[in-house]
């Protein structure tokens, strides 16, 4: 039982520190940019942020429609592509 409060109270952590944030906080950038590619202007982050989104929802369509192929005739998705 105890291990269950301990659970579930780790994922409470990132809730209770709300208000620890500064105003310079962008969702997504936690300080990790090993190859320098994390442009410095604002704007640009911005839009490449949301190119990045927006590319994540076309492959999440794409995955649906393949999925939904394997449903409608039966076979797995590689036989499909092989005929």
């Amino acid at each position: 039982m105890s291990s269950a409060l301990n659970v579930n109270a780790f994922f409470l952590i990132p809730y209770l520190s709300l208000g620890t944030r500064d105003c310079s906080y962008f969702p997504g950038d936690i300080g990790f940019d090993p190859l320098g590619l994390k442009p410095d202007n604002p704007a640009e982050l911005y839009e490449l942020s949301t190119k990045e989104l927006q590319n994540g929802r076309l492959a999440m369509l794409a995955s649906m429609g393949f999925i939904a192929q394997e449903l409608v005739n039966g076979k797995q998705i590689i036989e499909n592509l092989q005929a």
